[in-house]
């Protein structure tokens, strides 16, 4: 049995984005054909600023997708002293007069900052701040099915958002992302852009507690960050997921923290994994769990909206 529970949580004036992973680069320091860096001006960012139709809130974003799709393959690298005259007309949440240098080479795109920062994101009256460690570096890759967005994967250093508790009572999917990509999407006939954040975590079964009785089946996922002891709860007709509740009511509407709604393909899914996991739950988590969080975040409307996703292999 395999099933898929979402999770979408309403918009609201916050915004999210975070990382952190390591991994070696399929194309960057190990290749043997390196790109060479080219030098990019001031003067070269204010003729492609020139060119366009719609300028981003977060302009830092919009300028790499400009260049990627200008051209993949060229190398280049931003210096200080063009850093420090961008500062001063860029919007962006990344901290440009305290960082030293941005290159890209081979897909591979990195930051170094003088020192870790804290950056609180505007329009969201303090209640959310970005943590960016001292050298971050991304996997850049275009999105097949997407060619407005651009994929940014953490490939080094850590990226991370931060959410106050205030935050989390406005919304129960409000949360501390730790992602493993960022998706970045410029909709100029729109004139918007949009960033989504993704979290994806898999669980193996010897991470997975089950505690079984004649009315429930419980999940405490054994793992630092999730320190409730009981994750996943099942019951006749509802399941508590990471703190979330889902009901079935009636024959087709599901109840998602107190929000009904007309759902008969969820209801569908939701029953089935629960009359499995008070049947069988070692059938059902025999390979474990993954849990996704993607936090969606508008520039322009500085509104965030989260979905939430738990996968059973």
């Amino acid at each position: 049995m395999s099933g898929k529970i979402l999770l979408l949580g309403l918009c609201m004036s916050l915004s999210s984005c975070v990382a952190y992973r390591n991994r070696p680069s399929e194309d960057g320091a190990g290749s043997s054909e390196q790109a060479p860096l080219l030098p990019f001006t001031y003067e070269d960012f204010e003729k492609l600023k020139g060119e366009r139709t719609f300028t981003s809130q977060e302009e830092l974003l919009q300028l790499f997708c400009e260049l990627y799709h200008k051209d993949a393959t060229r190398g280049f690298r931003l210096e200080r002293p063009t850093l420090a005259r961008m500062a001063k007309q860029v919007r962006t949440l990344f901290p440009l007069s305290a960082c030293e240098e941005i290159s890209f080479r081979n897909h591979r795109l990195q930051m170094i900052f003088r020192e870790n920062q804290a950056v609180p994101v505007s329009g969201t009256f303090g209640q959310v701040s970005v943590s960016l460690s001292k050298e971050l570096a991304f996997r850049v890759d275009a999105v097949p099915e997407d060619p407005a967005a651009l994929r940014f994967q953490v490939e080094a250093g850590g990226l991370r958002v931060n959410t106050s508790w205030l935050a989390k009572m406005i919304s129960p999917f409000a949360s501390d992302i730790q992602a493993s990509a960022l998706t970045y999407k410029l909709d100029k006939a729109g004139r918007s852009s949009t960033a989504g954040v993704e979290q994806n975590r898999s669980f193996p079964r010897e991470k997975v507690v089950l505690t079984r009785t004649a009315s429930e089946t419980t999940v405490d996922v054994v793992d630092d960050d999730l320190p409730d002891p009981c994750d996943l709860r099942f019951r006749k007709g509802e399941c508590k997921v990471f703190g979330v509740l889902f009901r079935l009511l009636g024959e087709d509407e599901v109840e998602t923290a107190g929000e009904k709604s007309k759902a008969p393909a969820q209801f569908k899914r939701l029953h089935q994994i629960i009359e499995s996991a008070l049947t069988d739950p070692d059938a059902l988590f025999k390979d474990g769990l993954r849990q996704d969080i993607i936090a969606s975040y508008n520039f322009e409307e500085k509104k965030t909206g989260f979905q939430w996703s738990f996968n059973i292999p």
